[in-house]
């Protein structure tokens, strides 16, 4: 029924029967110099500079932004050296010719970049002569595109950098040569500091995990910092190996992963102990972060000679919902349309709040706590649309058909989704997204929606129910566009809603959130499911 069904751990923790196969292999016996690797005295890394780990994509993105702005810049001192047309100079034209340059700057630049460093790590380095390229790029593209204009618009804008371009790039490539030398100093600086280090948790404290940990503190100690290791059996969870403490056990691991800045966390487990991993794999297939196998002994071996710093050869069995590039990428779009929606809507916004304390006592806002990304609680905004003592922050009872407490205002906001407003200002404080999962009251247990479920844990009932919280909650969903919105009177009309919501944020794309949003505005005053 909805309860979990036999294989269902195999399927929610995102690994198929062939998978399994494939890391099923037989652990060979270790040398006897392996055996005792947890008694050998790892180099201690370096102090770990206080703050969070940085981002190389922003890092990256911040060089070329500030690079951009050194373009502009330069555009408009040179209309204080330089002459010019008129012999007096005109800032507009220069930032408007610098910004031409600055765009195509920007468009380069990152082509260059993935050209000749495709990886994560690649982000961190600095080359000025690959940027000097982009930027005379930038400058020819730019007088190029000047001429045509010209010549076949007729256009009478002179910008005194198309005219002056040599004086131009000169400048801005002793500018953005040093800002290119200056970065890739601070970057250097932070590597060593291990700013830069993805943050990463054990689980295993055996022979792998201690081979594991070692081969970081010697091969990779400004790339990855271990925060510490967990573990299930009582020996192996006494004293340290390599300076790295032990934490507790699985359950611990995930309250951990919940509470600190962890950027991945690696089984250091034999491949041979399937069902040990597929047991881990469920219990941690709810967190947001990428999971992945610690490489057994004879591929550490084999590959020992050519591996590359970073990479240590660990398989990924379970990845991050949405890349750091796709996270930007959402995180920007949603701020720009909420900013908009807000300033459209903040007059309606205001009718609303009049309305609502017209009709009856009490706050214009409802707050409640809600669990949001990673199982963080966060308190979310609508307007009042019930009486104030039927709702109270506490209560967790669903709105039902007819409900008693929804005052007249109420009912029009709740039909025509107007309630949900006040949520974008959950979007600009980075709590919710305008498309996600919706976020639920926190319930202790199922038996407050269900009373025959009685205590029963909604994780015990849906075993995907956790995993809604990889990404961060929305003010609209697929699974609310797609007819499940409102209450939910059975277990499986919560099933289906939870079903939805799995596969947003497993086939999350930009144009996917644009749908939603269209159909959303589309489909509110037409929804028999709001009340």
């Amino acid at each position: 029924m909805i309860g979990e069904r036999e294989g269902v751990t195999r399927h929610a923790a995102g690994v198929s029967s062939a998978g399994r196969r494939s890391i099923a292999f037989h652990e060979r016996r270790m040398p006897a110099g392996m055996r005792q690797i947890r008694q050998v005295a790892a180099v201690p890394p370096p102090p770990l500079a206080s703050g969070g780990s940085l981002s190389p994509l922003f890092l990256s993105i911040l060089l070329i932004a500030s690079q951009c702005l050194a373009i502009v810049v330069c555009n408009m001192l040179l209309t204080v050296i330089g002459e010019g047309n008129r012999g007096t100079p005109d800032f507009t034209e220069a930032a408007i010719a610098g910004l031409g340059v600055g765009a195509l700057f920007c468009v380069i630049r990152p082509m260059i970049r993935l050209s000749t460093g495709p990886k994560e790590s690649d982000l961190l380095s600095t080359s000025v002569t690959g940027t000097l390229a982009a930027l005379a790029l930038a400058e020819l593209a730019a007088l190029g595109g000047y001429a045509y204009l010209s010549h076949y618009v007729g256009t009478t804008i002179p910008p005194v950098s198309f005219h002056h371009w040599l004086r131009a790039w000169a400048m801005a490539t002793a500018v953005v040569g040093l800002l290119d030398l200056l970065g890739g100093w601070i970057v250097a600086r932070w590597v060593r500091q291990r700013r830069l280090a993805r943050r990463v948790v054990v689980f295993g404290g055996g022979e792998h995990g201690s081979r594991f940990i070692n081969d970081v503190a010697l091969r990779s100690p400004n790339r990855l910092f271990v925060r510490g290791y967990f573990d299930d059996r009582a020996e192996n969870m006494t004293g340290s190996i390599g300076g790295v403490p032990c934490l507790g056990d699985s359950h611990r691991l995930i309250e951990f992963v919940r509470g600190e800045p962890i950027d991945e966390i690696v089984i250091a487990l034999p491949w041979s102990a399937d069902r040990r991993i597929l047991e881990m794999l469920r219990r941690f297939r709810h967190l947001p972060v990428p999971i992945r196998l610690a490489p057994e002994l004879i591929v550490h071996s084999a590959a020992e000679l050519h591996t590359e710093a970073d990479s240590l050869y660990t398989l990924t069995i379970r990845d991050r919902p949405l890349s750091e590039l796709d996270l930007l990428i959402k995180s920007i779009f949603d701020r720009l349309i909420a900013s908009v929606l807000l300033l459209l809507t903040l007059p309606t916004m205001a009718v609303v709040a009049c309305l609502i304390k017209l009709d009856s006592p009490g706050p214009v806002f409802f707050r409640q706590k809600r669990l949001g990304f990673n199982n963080r609680p966060f308190n979310v905004l609508k307007f009042r649309t019930m009486t104030h003592t039927g709702a109270e922050p506490g209560a967790v009872r669903q709105a039902q058909r007819g409900d008693p407490r929804i005052t007249r205002v109420g009912a029009f906001l709740r039909r025509s989704s107007l309630d949900e407003l006040p949520q974008l200002f959950n979007v600009l404080r980075g709590e919710m997204s305008l498309v996600g999962p919706r976020p639920h009251p926190i319930w202790a247990h199922a038996g407050e929606l269900w009373p025959e479920q009685g205590e029963r844990p909604l994780d015990a009932i849906f075993s995907e129910y956790a995993s809604r919280h990889r990404m961060k909650p929305g003010i609209t969903g697929w699974a609310q566009v797609c007819g499940y919105r409102g209450e939910t009177e059975t277990p499986d009309k919560m099933a289906k809603r939870v079903e939805h919501d799995i596969y947003y944020i497993d086939n999350w794309s930009l144009w996917l959130d644009v749908r939603i949003l269209a159909r959303t505005l589309l489909t509110a005053l037409a929804d028999k499911n709001a009340y």
